[in-house]
This record gives C-alpha cells, structure tokens and sequence, in this order.
C-alpha cells in the first residue's frame, strides 16, 4: 500500500510538474510576443503568480523519490536508470535553489506595477531574462527524468 501511494503521489506530481512547465512555456512566449503593449503585464502576473505550483511539484517529487529510494529499498545510484534520474532531480534541485531568490525578486517586480502601467519595466524584464537559463535546465533535466522512467535503459527485468 506504501508503494502504490508513493508511486501515485509521485506521479502526479511529475504530472504536474511537467504539464504546468510546458504551459510556463507558451506562457513566457506570449509574454515576449506581448512586450511593450499591457498584455506583456497581464501575462507576467500570471506567470508569476503559478511559479509556485511548479515549486511544490518539484518538492513533492523529490520528496516522495527519497522516499521511494529509502522506505522501499530501490537504493541510491544502484541501477543506471534510477541513478541516472536521481542525479538528475539534483541538478534540478539546485537549479531551483538559484532562482528561487531571481523569481521572488520578479514577483516583487511584476506585483509593484500599477493597475494602468502599459508595459514591464526593464527591471522586471531583465529579472524574467535571468531566470530563463535555471528554468531551461529544469525543464530539460525532469523531461530526462521523465523519458529514464519510461524507458529505464539497463533496468533488472
């Protein structure tokens, strides 16, 4: 019952996690598509505001993975595609450890502009431009993670 619940909880939140990065995907296209008109605020607002459910995703995933590796045995770095995976959740770990003070900054930057400003201030700009690099490795780090579950290259069968 453990197993399942873990593997469930995991899941879903991968689920999450992937669904919710590829929408902040197109959503950070339009806000660039969007620059200097007020749609590139309204679209920021809502980038901002939703970082935080991929956050929490991640969290659950690494969590319920150390749980996984330590309650049911799976080990740590022991099979080449779990290990493999769990490298990579490190990286995106750290990733998410160096933007988290970028994002909050842009969250700060985006939320101090008024209700009638036409168009993100360069501050903010540049801030969303600094956090491209740690989020592109994320992305491509979990879609790694998420193609070694499925596939599980050297798995014991």
């Amino acid at each position: 019952m453990l197993r399942g619940a873990l593997v469930t909880i995991h899941l879903l939140a991968v689920i999450v996690w992937l669904g919710a990065g590829l929408y902040d995907l197109f959503l950070a296209s339009e806000i660039k598509r969007h620059r200097g008109r007020h749609e590139e605020i309204v679209l920021a607002r809502v980038y901002v505001r939703y970082g935080p459910v991929i956050v929490a995703a991640v969290v659950v995933v690494a969590v319920t993975g150390v749980l996984q590796s330590s309650l049911l045995g799976w080990g740590y770095f022991q099979q080449l595609w779990l290990g493999l995976k769990q490298a990579l959740m490190l990286i995106v770990l750290g990733s998410l450890a160096a933007v988290m003070p970028i994002f909050a900054r842009l969250g700060r930057a985006v939320g101090a502009h008024s209700s009638d400003a036409t168009e993100l201030s360069e501050e903010a700009r540049s801030l969303f431009a600094r956090t491209e690099p740690y989020i592109l490795v994320m992305r491509t780090a979990g879609f790694a993670a998420f193609l070694l579950a499925v596939f599980r290259p050297g798995a014991l069968r």
